[in-house]
């Protein structure tokens, strides 16, 4: 009795716990059917639940399920982080429970988490150990799956050959087990490789297959990103209804699915579409919406992308200031990614942008590197291995059909003789026999065919790598020369430009000369003849001292007045010299100055109109000196001679030349009369030598004298 009441309360003790486990495979279940049907909030409910299920009953397999769902849930989601979060926890439990398949699917996830964020080599290490669980062994879909990720990764770091090689192994595998989604995935992931090496009609083409495929099995989510894809490579062959049609049809399923990272995706490419079709403002729209979605998302991949698209179109709306900050925060995002594509396109927009700005040293640094990362992803050769890979794969699949019909044909033909030897006997198994002779020479015959098509298939790939080749070195040795012709023009430039300072130095030199020389002579002209004249008084004045003491004051006042003038002349000759006195407005100081020591002293009233635009104008020290004599002599004729009582000084700015005016209201002069001294003279000569006009006229009622002069072109 005993024994007995033990056995049923142990039943009844385990009747709760099976209960509850089998609720959560259920949740579990709804979980996957939801996911299959895209319907996310519904499988995120369902997942959550069993996760809170399982660990109140410390049911480990179902927690580790219930991780994989959730974060399978967050990758399709484009929620990178929640998934990496989940994956954190899968992981270590899938380890302690011996569940390598789980374990397997975190270790991918894991993988796509750091390819994702610009990690490549860890990525590597996650993919291949998850292959080393087992997958390369059973050659299953999930291995198909890391292959392709596998292709992924190198396509980030530019390996664009490698790349291919996983996709097209992936390729294979998925065919094997007929697992047509994967191969949907994997036609656009082929088509990618296609477009980066700029082969846009093979890249159109495997985007069809792999929408094809898609709609075959009704892959909402995957037929977002094929119509996205092909979408943008119609862009690129300028047929803007056909892409417009993929895009539209991107958003609608994208809208439909209400998929945060989907739709962003087709955000993005509508916004391509309106900015190579011009409607900047449209294009704007749709780039800030799915901005706005992948910062929530914080995917990297796509923001590099995108904020170089944004910064294009702010570029070309005169936005420089947004222009600038989405180039750099692009680059920024691709070097933290190692992703040597989005860092070659960030360079290029960048040396576009200063190069239309004319910054041209910046725009060749930012075009060198860009240069330097796309040589290393976009070469001939890189895209005959492709090539190569791509004709390998065609070939066995053609083999396998071929095998596949010639099976076909051996079970007919077995029947057909299985009917005849019990129709004819012996006759007909003797003819049976012929039969298959002669299907064996057919068979070595299409075999023969077959090795010979091969052999000329590989021939021809043998030879185009070859022209590639030559393509290449062609393209290198054009490069060179464009680069030695370059290096020549630079040192041509270099000694020309030295042969240019050294004319201007030369140049410069000889103007000081000049300026020498000219000092010199105004020195021996004025103060010479000037020290002479004392010398001559003071020499008559000492003769006079003992026999006329009368003149000696009238000597002497002369020696003061030429004393007077010489220092006059000095000064002026310093003030012309100095360069703090180019301007007319120094000029204006110094009429002044020299009408107060000249006209005061004989009670003549002065007016002054002078220009105000006429201060800033530059004189060379020739121009500002002969200008000055010019109205000194002209101010020295009305104190000596004009009998004025009233002088109006005039400096006006016209648009091509300054006139100066000197009108005073005095006797006038007979301008055609014997004089003996050359001020009227020396007044024209300087008025020729400043390339100006001088105007004298005269009469009972005064005199005006006014100077033309022309401006030098700054």
């Amino acid at each position: 009795m005993v024994g007995c009441l033990g056995a049923a309360q142990g039943a009844a003790a385990q009747s709760p716990d099976s209960k509850f486990i089998k609720n959560v495979d259920e949740l579990l279940s709804k979980t996957r059917v939801a996911m299959l049907h895209s319907a996310y909030d519904l499988a995120l409910e369902y997942a959550q639940s069993a996760m809170r299920e399982a660990k109140e009953i410390a049911y480990q397999r179902g927690e580790v399920q219930a991780y994989d769902a959730l974060a399978e849930l967050m990758l399709q989601m484009g929620r990178s982080a929640d998934m990496n979060e989940y994956d954190a926890q899968l992981v270590p439990l899938a380890q302690y429970l011996r569940d390598t398949s789980f374990w397997a699917n975190g270790l991918n996830r894991q993988g796509i988490y750091l390819m994702e964020n610009g990690r490549p080599k860890v990525a590597e290490q996650r993919f291949l150990e998850a292959l080393n669980l087992g997958l390369e062994k059973r050659q299953t879909p999930k291995t198909a799956e890391i292959y392709s990720n596998l292709g992924s990764n190198n396509l980030a770091v530019g390996n664009n050959e490698k790349a291919m090689e996983w996709f097209f192994k992936a390729l294979r595998l998925y065919e094997k087990h007929q697992q047509l989604k994967g191969m949907g995935e994997t036609f656009s992931n082929i088509s990618s490789v296609f477009y980066l090496m700029r082969n846009i009609d093979d890249a159109i083409q495997f985007q069809r297959k792999s929408i094809e495929v898609r709609k075959a099995i009704n892959d909402e989510a995957g037929l977002v990103i094929t119509h996205v894809n092909i979408g943008q490579l119609y862009i690129l062959k300028n047929d803007f209804p056909l892409a417009l049609s993929h895009l539209q049809q991107a958003v609608y399923h994208a809208d439909n699915l209400n998929n945060a990272n989907l739709q962003a995706s087709a955000y993005a490419g509508m916004g391509t579409y309106y900015s190579r079709n011009n409607v900047l403002d449209t294009a704007l729209q749709w780039h800030a919406r799915a901005i706005r979605i992948f910062e929530d998302l914080n995917n990297k991949t796509q923001l590099s992308r995108l904020y170089v698209s944004t910064g294009s179109l702010a570029h070309r709306t005169g936005d420089s200031l947004q222009a600038t900050k989405y180039f750099h925060k692009a680059l920024d995002l691709a070097l933290s990614l190692k992703n040597k594509e989005n860092i070659a396109n960030a360079n290029l927009h960048l040396s576009r942008f200063y190069e239309d700005h004319h910054d041209m040293a910046t725009a060749f640094s930012y075009y060198k590197v860009h240069r330097n990362y796309r040589d290393s992803i976009a070469t001939q050769s890189a895209m005959a291995a492709i090539e190569e890979v791509r004709t390998e794969y065609e070939t066995e699949k053609k083999e396998a059909q071929i095998a596949q019909l010639t099976s076909g044909q051996q079970i007919k033909q077995l029947q057909i003789e299985k009917q005849n030897a019990l129709l004819a006997g012996n006759l007909l198994e003797a003819r049976q026999n012929e039969l298959r002779i002669k299907q064996q020479e057919e068979a070595l015959e299409r075999q023969t065919l077959i090795a010979q098509n091969t052999a000329q298939q590989l021939q021809l790939n043998k030879q185009e790598k070859e022209l590639q080749n030559r393509q290449l070195k062609n393209s290198r040795n054009l490069r060179n020369a464009i680069l030695a012709g370059m290096l020549i023009l630079v040192v041509i430039g270099y000694f020309l430009f030295n042969r240019y300072q050294l004319k201007r130095t030369i140049r410069n030199q000889q103007h000081l000369l000049d300026i020498r020389n000219h000092i010199a002579k105004d020195l021996h002209d004025e103060i010479g003849s000037t020290l002479t004249s004392i010398k001559i008084l003071s020499d008559v004045s000492g003769k006079k001292l003992k026999d006329d003491q009368g003149k000696i004051s009238t000597y002497l006042q002369q020696i003061a007045t030429q004393s007077a003038l010489a220092q006059q002349g000095m000064s002026d000759i310093v003030w012309a010299v100095k360069p703090d006195n180019d301007k007319l407005e120094s000029m204006q100081i110094r009429m002044r100055e020299y009408v107060a020591q000249t006209l005061e002293p004989t009670a003549i009233t002065v007016k002054w109109l002078l220009d105000a635009r006429s201060a800033n104008i530059t004189l060379n020290m020739e121009r500002r000196r002969d200008f000055l004599l010019i109205f000194k002599e002209a101010i020295n004729n009305v104190a000596k001679h004009a009998r004025a009582s009233e002088v109006i000084i005039r400096l006006l700015h016209k648009p091509h030349h300054v006139v100066l005016s000197v009108e005073d209201n005095g006797q006038g002069f007979d301008i055609n009369g014997r004089r003996t001294s050359s001020g009227l003279a020396n007044m024209r000569k300087r008025a020729q030598t400043l390339g100006g006009k001088l105007d004298i006229d005269t009469g009972s009622q005064g005199t005006s004298i006014k100077l033309i002069l022309p401006l030098e072109q700054q």
